[in-house]
């Protein structure tokens, strides 16, 4: 791995999420392929707008907002912990 900042290539990543966009920047040596990292951010924050998002009408929480009073509503893992 380079130890010189001039021998690092940056990088900028975007994506849509939730109505907007995300962005990443960060530095890696040449020959570093931004692929993966731009598809394993891709996937984070698709996951979090599946939970989360409230203009979705398919994500958890607006299933669960939908549900009957005192019926449940199926959830993902994360979106559990963090209602619990």
């Amino acid at each position: 791995m380079s130890k010189m900042f001039t021998d690092l290539r940056r990088h900028a990543l975007n994506g849509p999420t939730m109505g907007t966009r995300w962005s990443a920047l960060f530095f890696a040596p040449q020959g570093c392929d931004p692929e993966p990292v731009r598809m394993a951010l891709q996937a984070a924050v698709d996951e979090i707008d599946a939970q989360m998002s409230s203009w979705n009408p398919g994500s958890d929480l607006m299933r669960l907002n939908a549900a009957p009073v005192g019926r449940g509503s199926r959830c993902r893992t994360g979106c559990g912990r963090c209602w619990r």
